[in-house]
């Protein structure tokens, strides 16, 4: 869960709770980091550049020199900072590094001024201010080590002001004044700054956990409608479709067949003697050969075809694009799976048979009631006949003529 003290912050804008805060820096870094190598980029660069201000100010004089090597020398740190903002790593040293950049820019900025004074008493100080007021806008990793830097550098430019030049009174008091507002501002800036990007982080973070949980209540949501759609359709024991799924699936096979006048039978399949085998050996064994019975007459079944338990012992197929002859044909592969399988239980193997009566759609058969009533009239005469048996029952003359208009059509 998200910490709770997210709205109390330290006076430098950041989080008290230590895991809110590095939880913040993590998000926010390399963000940070991208914004650390553009302005170490372009503030590297054009300090660097300078330096051509400073030949053709002195030429090749020895301040000249040393203020040229200060520059290539912040330069160097500029380029330092990158690397260190380049990789997740190390982006806890850029608030330090960034600080030892801003106090050599301070340093050089120090010496200009009193080179530069002494030789015309040309001041520079608006860009000095500038540049400690550029560091906190820009560059409000932390404020600690931020204001540390560019206070030090404000006070060694204004020390310098003091000491090492005639600077005037008044001169030194508006740069007193300068790099105050300019600091202060700075201060409040990255104070105000971090806490409101840390709030936008608590809101954005609240919503990210209220969407995640949303996500997962619908997520739960789905999967519970999902199983109990699956219990209002499946046989618990065996796994099918029960009997009022399998009536509605198989009122939508026909509807289908009658429509695009194709083939359709429908099998209905009864275990022979099962209540000898609950007698004998127990309804444990009962549902286990009932589960391996459905189990081996799905495989094989195709893929479209439908397969339902009605009740107790009796199931029931739907076979969809199947004429009268492959109809007969599956329903006594059906009969020889049902032979062959060996059901283990306890010492001995229980085996089963099935009687299969079969029932084919043609233009005399309307519904769906029709055609079950057909196939289990097959069933009886299955039954009848001796068991383990395939019956199919109906006008088969007229369903073989039937079936040969289907052909020739």
């Amino acid at each position: 869960m998200w910490p709770l003290n997210l709205n109390t912050y330290t006076w430098q804008g950041r989080f008290r709770d230590k895991v809110s805060e590095a939880a913040f820096e993590a998000e926010r870094g390399p963000e940070q980091a991208r914004r650390m190598r553009f302005v170490c980029v372009i503030t590297g660069c054009a300090y660097l550049g300078a330096g051509v201000g400073d030949y053709f100010f002195a030429g090749w004089r020895q301040e000249c020199m040393i203020m040229i090597a200060l520059r290539l020398l912040a330069f160097s740190v500029a380029m330092g900072n990158i690397w260190v903002a380049s990789d997740q790593r190390r982006y806890g040293w850029l608030a330090y590094t960034m600080a030892m950049y801003m106090l050599l820019l301070g340093i050089a900025e120090a010496y200009e001024l009193t080179w530069k004074w002494q030789a015309d008493g040309m001041p520079s100080a608006s860009i000095t201010v500038f540049i400690v007021l550029t560091f906190y806008l820009f560059l409000p990793v932390r404020l600690a080590p931020s204001a540390a830097a560019a206070v030090a550098v404000s006070a060694l430019y204004v020390a310098t002001g003091i000491l090492a030049t005639t600077m005037p009174t008044d001169y030194v008091v508006v740069l007193f004044i300068s790099f105050v507002l300019a600091n202060g501002f700075g201060m409040y800036y990255v104070f105000s700054a971090g806490r409101s990007q840390r709030l936008e982080f608590k809101i954005l973070r609240e919503e990210r956990s209220l969407n995640e949980q949303l996500r997962q209540e619908i997520e739960h949501r789905l999967r519970v409608e999902k199983k109990l759609r699956l219990l209002a359709n499946t046989d618990e024991l065996t796994g099918l479709s029960n009997r009022r799924h399998f009536m509605r699936k198989a009122n939508r096979e026909l509807v289908r067949a009658h429509r695009h006048n194709r083939p359709l039978a429908i099998l209905m399949i009864d275990v022979d003697h099962f209540k000898e085998v609950n007698d004998n050996y127990g309804h444990k064994a009962g549902d286990l050969v009932l589960k391996n019975l459905a189990r081996a007459c799905k495989s094989k079944l195709r893929e479209n075809d439908l397969l339902g338990r009605l009740g107790g012992e009796e199931f029931a197929a739907v076979l969809v694009e199947s004429s009268w002859s492959q109809a007969l044909a599956t329903a006594e592969r059906l009969r020889e799976t049902a032979a062959n399988q060996k059901v283990p239980w306890l010492n001995e193997e229980l085996s089963v048979t099935i009687s299969v009566g079969v029932a084919t759609l043609d233009r005399w058969t309307q519904d769906l009631e029709t055609l079950l009533k057909e196939a289990d009239q097959a069933l009886y005469k299955a039954k009848m006949s001796g068991r383990n048996l395939v019956h199919q029952e109906g006008p088969s003359q007229n369903r073989e003529n039937w079936e040969r208009v289907q052909a020739w059509a």
